[in-house]
Formats: structure tokens, C-alpha cells, sequence
């Protein structure tokens, strides 16, 4: 991650942490167990299915919680997924598979499958869709699943939409938490390296939590959008700021006999 693209999410995640709902967030539960025994929607025939049973024995998983009819950034998180999948030598459906499973009771299998079909054919390989799977369940098992990960969101009446924040785990073949990545991107080598430790069932460490909010559509004229901008209109002045004084201070110490 270069420093420009590092200094921009630390000015994005102040501001949202600043206005997100307390309860929002993702918890580091290293180690723990899914609830394997729950029920989900198969994205393929919408037959309801223990959890355990879209995991494939010495395979690892990726799993990303949010909702298929996301207007923002679910999306972003998805698109990052794939692309720093495309770049590592491990293939989904044969050395790990990638779970989406939305927090929405109310989404259907059918969604599941056009977001599959989308995401599949941006990774390029449709040979793979069998380690795809697009989740949907009842608001028992999806809570369940999102304590043990430790995805706390809340769901905003008003604006009809959840506010959740942004971010992905990886899983060990037997179910257990193994490692998470926070923000939109995923550098390759380190998810590689992730997956490699989690098919070993080992326990990855803690992780800097840098955490982006997916909440409202427009993230600029909405109330917390405005709020966001404002935000980061302060911040990128004190960076602005702080860049002019390092290099007076530069040119004057170099002017300096």
C-alpha cells in the first residue's frame, strides 16, 4: 500500500469512525469457531444447507459479510477480493473457496446467484464457480455467524440500508477464524501467505484495525457524507499544512552555510 493511498483511508476511517454507530465494527475473534450446524440458501437451487457443508475438507476459506443489494461499498470490497485473487498462484474452487453471506434475512438465493455470476466472471475463471458461495439465511443463523466472526452492524430503518464496516476473514478448513484483513485492499502476497497458514490451521495474530463503513449511497451529499467531507477537507489542510513546513524547514537547513 503506497503512503498516499495508506494517508487517504486514515483520513476516511477517522471520519467514519467519528459518525458511525457505536455497535458497528469488526471484532479480531482469533480462533474461534463458526457455527457450523446453522442453515444457509445455496446460491445454486436455494435449498437451505449447514454451513459446514459448503466447506471442503483441507480447504481454507475467505469470508466477507455484507448484502447483495449494497449500494456502495460492499461492491469496493468484493472488486479488491477479486482482484488480488487473480494475482496470487492459489485458485478458488481448488486450493480455497470464497463465501459472501448477506446479513439481510430478506435477500434471496436468486440474488446470490447474479452477484456468483458477476464475481466469477471478473475473476476470469468459470471453470472455479463451484468455490464460489453467495449465502443468504434466516436472521437466527446470520446472527450467529456474525458474532463468531465478530461483525457487528446495525440496520438503519430510515434510510433502509446497514451500516457495517468493511473488511474480510480468513478461515481454516475445519471453520475456525484464522486471519483478517481490514479497508479495501488485500495485498496479494499477504492473502496468499494467509490461506497458506489457515489450510495448516494455525492461528494467524492480530491485525491493525483500519476500518472503512459502508453506510448510505452517496457517501458525499448525504447528512454523514457531508460530515465525512468535512472531515477529510480538515484533514487533507493540517497534511497540506504540516508538508509546507517540512520542506521551508528542508530549504532553509539546506540554505543554512
Amino acid at each position: 500500500m503506497n503512503r498516499v493511498m495508506l494517508l487517504f483511508y486514515i483520513m476516511v476511517g477517522a471520519a467514519t469512525a467519528a459518525i458511525a454507530p457505536p455497535e458497528v465494527g469488526i471484532d479480531q475473534n482469533l480462533g474461534v469457531q463458526l457455527p457450523m450446524d446453522r442453515s444457509f440458501r445455496d446460491d445454486v437451487d436455494g435449498r437451505e444447507r449447514p454451513l459446514g457443508d459448503y466447506f471442503t475438507p483441507g480447504r481454507p476459506a475467505i469470508l466477507v459479510m455484507g448484502y447483495f443489494r449494497c449500494p456502495q461499498l460492499c461492491s469496493v470490497v468484493m472488486n479488491a477480493l477479486v482482484e488480488s485473487l487473480t494475482e496470487i498462484r492459489p485458485r478458488a474452487g481448488r486450493d480455497y473457496d470464497v463465501f459472501f453471506v448477506s446479513v439481510d434475512p430478506t435477500e434471496t438465493a436468486g440474488l446470490g446467484a447474479r452477484k456468483k455470476r458477476a464475481y466469477v466472471r471478473l475473476y476470469g475463471k468459470p471453470e472455479t464457480t463451484g468455490g464460489w458461495h453467495f449465502l443468504s439465511g434466516e436472521s437466527e443463523s446470520i446472527a450467529k455467524l456474525a458474532e463468531a466472526v465478530g461483525f457487528r452492524y446495525v440496520y438503519d430503518y430510515k434510510l433502509r440500508q446497514f451500516a457495517h464496516g468493511s473488511g474480510i476473514a480468513v478461515v481454516t478448513p475445519t471453520g475456525k477464524v484464522s486471519r483478517y484483513f481490514y479497508g479495501i485492499e488485500y495485498p496479494a502476497k499477504e492473502l496468499a501467505a494467509a490461506l497458506r497458514e489457515a489450510r495448516q490451521e494455525r492461528q494467524g495474530s492480530r491485525v491493525e484495525e483500519l476500518l472503512l463503513m459502508c453506510y448510505h449511497y452517496n457517501p458525499i451529499t448525504g447528512p454523514y457524507g457531508m460530515a465525512i467531507w468535512r472531515t477529510l477537507q480538515g484533514s487533507a489542510a493540517l497534511t497540506l499544512g504540516a508538508l509546507g513546513f517540512f520542506i521551508i524547514r528542508s530549504v532553509r537547513q539546506i540554505a543554512m552555510p
